[in-house]
């Protein structure tokens, strides 16, 4: 081998025996002899041998393939017809083995829902209750009796353990739940409006302004005031209807006392912050509309709050489990990911956890419309095949061939399934209304102004009222001393009429 005119580049490289116990670099047994463990790392080099060995097999020996037809999504295989099969796995598959000159395929169906046949009974007696074709094609890889199961498989605890994996690409996992339509009412379209505040700020509005027309009231009765001439009660009409129509400029308050004018002030910073929350709460929402969704689940945690089931399969339920993100008692298990939905829309649960994938796959049908995701979960499906041990370095070298040229990525984007479902847009706003906490700001202001006006009220009140004092006690001396002048003028007259 080594000795002919054209010998491999491994031929070259150096290598030395070593002893197991004691070599902490890569080592492998001997295949010419069982009693000795030789190393290429030892000696500064990579083992290309086995690189080049595990070839040479796979050129010279059969390498039987697996196809999983209709293996979950649109990525994986999809078959019309046995033997007439497409997908992005398929033709990856399938040009990856236009390589390899001696193969054999075995196409099992799996919409006939039977343990394949075609696979020795040494596999089937590994696991006799074993009635899944993924499960079966893995422990096949796994003893070799099969080199490669073609197909979107995904990657558990379980089949790791058994057999070398090669991913080809990540899914994101969505929690869905059905909705209904909206009748799109007249009376819904008038809520609309309400939905920038929650109700308890609306009261707080309300009785913030029916105070200030009170206290403007209050000012403007005096003598000095806007509403001196108006009757109590036709003075606070007038004062309410201009406090509400002040924010909309439809009506004008003159006041002209200085309380008034601190009230007016007040009225004024008030309308324009409750204007600005208003409008940016309301632009807010028409630009975060999402997929309607009228049931109980918005989040994950409603699930876990409200008590309900949550449909899911078997690898994507231990992932919510052991990330923490439901209890067991809440999950409802399927075997199948093509029996998620229809339980979900039996009634069973009131949420299911699916991939994307399988989201767009329905949708593609039209199938399931009136099912969305109402949020993206923080866990992935990670799918790709199962190989053998020979066969694995060869495959994976040539997987990631394929991503480094772009052809992988190219081979999803144009297969991509079309959508048939219409998309539907709700008028209920997906973020929180402004509460009366975080109008805290604008209305201490408001009230710190209106304080203002009344302490003055107040201090000018007692003042008003000890100059009347005054004047009253300056007044009635004043009258004693004009009536005492009065008599001495008086009687000055009467001594100079006298006679002399």
């Amino acid at each position: 081998m080594c000795a002919g005119p054209d010998p491999p580049e491994f031929c070259s490289d150096k290598w030395c025996y070593v002893m197991p116990a004691d070599c902490t670099l890569g080592s492998e047994q001997s295949r010419y002899t069982n009693k000795l463990v030789l190393s290429y790392e030892t000696c500064g080099y990579f083992n290309r041998y086995e690189a080049w060995h595990q070839q040479r097999q796979i050129n010279t020996a059969s390498v039987v393939v697996a196809v999983l037809s209709n293996s979950g999504g649109w990525k994986g295989t999809v078959c019309s017809s046995p033997g007439v099969c497409g997908g992005p796995i398929y033709d990856l598959a399938k040009d990856i083995l236009m390589q390899v000159k001696h193969r054999e395929i075995i196409l099992y169906d799996l919409r006939d829902g039977k343990t394949p046949s075609k696979f020795p009974a040494e596999v089937t007696a590994a696991d006799p209750n074993e009635s899944s074709a993924f499960e079966i094609c893995t422990s096949a890889a796994a003893m070799g009796y099969v080199d490669l199961c073609v197909g979107s498989m995904s990657r558990t605890a379980s089949r790791i353990s058994r057999a070398n994996y090669i991913s080809l690409y990540s899914d994101a996992v969505h929690l869905v739940t059905t909705f209904t339509e909206e009748d799109g009412s007249w009376w819904k379209q008038i809520l609309v409006c309400f939905a920038p505040f929650d109700y308890t700020l609306w009261l707080v509005l309300a009785c913030t302004i029916f105070t200030i027309a009170i206290i403007i009231t209050w000012h403007e009765r005096v003598p000095k005031g806007e509403l001196k001439s108006s009757t109590q009660l036709a003075a606070f009409k007038t004062t309410l209807f201009r406090s509400f129509a002040f924010p909309f400029r439809a009506a004008q308050i003159q006041a002209q006392t200085w309380g008034g004018k601190s009230a007016s002030l007040a009225l004024a910073v008030f309308s324009t912050f409750v204007m600005y929350f208003y409008l940016a709460s309301l632009a807010a929402n028409f630009v975060h509309m999402q997929p309607l969704s009228t049931g109980k689940v918005r989040s994950i945690d409603d699930v876990k709050g409200l008590g309900l089931k949550l449909c899911c399969q078997e690898n994507l339920c231990n992932s919510l489990v052991s990330g923490g993100f439901i209890t067991e008692k809440a999950l409802i298990r399927e075997q199948s990911r093509s029996d998620i939905l229809p339980t979900l829309d039996a009634g069973k649960c009131a949420a299911a956890v699916i991939p994307h994938e399988d989201m767009q796959v329905y949708d593609s049908h039209g199938e399931f419309c009136h099912i969305k995701s109402v949020q993206a979960l923080p866990i992935h499906r990670d799918a790709g095949s199962y190989v053998s041990k020979r066969f694995y370095k060869f495959y994976s070298q040539q997987v990631e061939q394929q991503n480094a040229n772009g052809r992988w990525g190219a081979a999803l984007l144009t297969q991509k399934p079309a959508r048939l479902c219409k998309a539907r847009l709700e008028t209920k706003w997906t973020s929180k209304p402004t509460t009366v906490f975080m109008m805290s700001g604008p209305l201490f202001l408001t009230v710190f102004l209106l304080a203002t006006g009344i302490v003055h009220r107040m201090l000018f009140g007692v003042k008003h009222a000890a100059q009347q004092v005054a004047e009253h006690e300056f007044g009635t001396e004043h009258k004693e001393l004009h009536a005492k002048l009065d008599a001495v003028h008086d009687m000055l007259i009467r001594a100079s009429k006298r006679p002399v």
